[in-house]
Formats: structure tokens, C-alpha cells, sequence
């Protein structure tokens, strides 16, 4: 069955928001939470999956098995030229958090996996969902601007069924 993303009631499509990334502490003592302006962070690619089994019989005939109702969601964020802190956005014009934050942010406060936090992207969507990869594979000086203190790549993250 296909599970919808909450939206955002102050940014939408044609009213575009921050990116936001926060995770609140379940015993309610601290919230975490950092945000990219949208030219830096975007939501490419939503690929939808359903929790089920297709099996396909001799005679042509299909059966399908599902195995619970919710429906997995994988996220690509695209980053292209995120400063490396907020001294380096000042280039930008526009105050924002930076490269840095974001390490700190998955690896410290979420544990890369470990913890599933919240994301909101600028087009409204918000979602729970866990870390998955590219960390790892974000590259210094390989976005448009070609420039030191500037880093690119693609992380993905996956929508939390259990939440």
C-alpha cells in the first residue's frame, strides 16, 4: 500500500524552504538540527518500493505476497558545492550551515545508522528516515564552482518503516 510523506505547512513547491536535517532525543532533553539553503541540498529521484514478494507460476499466472503495508523510500540528496563551514558560506551571500555540520551531524549525533532522524526537504516533504551512505564519497572541488572548502556528492538515506 503506498505511504504518503508528511508536508510542511510553511514551504511547498513554488515556496521553497530551507533543507533541514534534525533529530530529537526520545527522552526529550535535546534537539539537533541543521539546515542548507535549497541550492545546496535537494531531493532527487524518490525511488518508491513495496514491501512485497512477486512470484511468477508455470502457467503465466502472478502472485503476490506482501509482507506488511508500509513502502520503502530512498532518498538520493544531492550536494553540489556546500561550503565547508559557515566562514565559507559567506561567499555564498546567504548564511548556512556547512560540510562540517553535516559530519558532525551523522556521525556524532545520529551514529550514522544508528538513529533515525527527521528530514525536511525545501519543497515541503518531511520524512524519517536513517542514514544509508555517501559520506564517504563526498569529493572537495568537484562541483561547479571547482573551488577549495567547497565539496559535492550524493547522500542517501531510507525512509524508517519501524517509526
Amino acid at each position: 500500500m503506498a505511504q504518503a510523506s508528511l508536508s510542511s505547512l510553511t514551504q511547498g513547491v513554488g515556496h521553497t524552504g530551507m533543507c533541514v536535517l534534525s533529530w530529537a532525543d526520545p527522552a526529550g532533553l535535546m534537539n539537533v538540527s541543521v539546515s542548507f539553503l535549497p541550492t545546496l541540498i535537494r531531493m532527487t529521484q524518490p525511488q518508491f518500493a513495496p514491501l512485497q514478494y512477486v512470484n511468477y507460476a508455470m502457467n503465466g499466472s502472478i502472485y503476490v505476497f506482501q509482507y506488511g503495508p508500509q513502502e520503502l523510500l530512498t532518498w538520493p540528496l544531492d550536494i553540489l558545492d556546500m561550503p565547508y563551514d559557515i566562514q565559507a558560506s559567506a561567499r555564498l551571500g546567504h548564511p548556512t550551515d556547512g560540510f562540517v555540520d553535516l559530519l558532525s551531524f551523522i556521525r556524532t549525533t545520529v551514529n550514522y545508522s544508528e538513529k533515525a532522524f527527521t528530514v525536511l526537504t525545501p519543497d515541503g516533504q518531511i520524512e524519517t528516515v536513517h542514514y544509508i551512505k555517501g559520506l564517504d564519497q563526498m569529493r572537495e572541488a568537484a562541483g561547479q564552482t571547482n573551488r577549495a572548502q567547497f565539496w559535492s556528492g550524493q547522500l542517501t538515506v531510507m525512509r524508517s518503516i519501524l517509526s
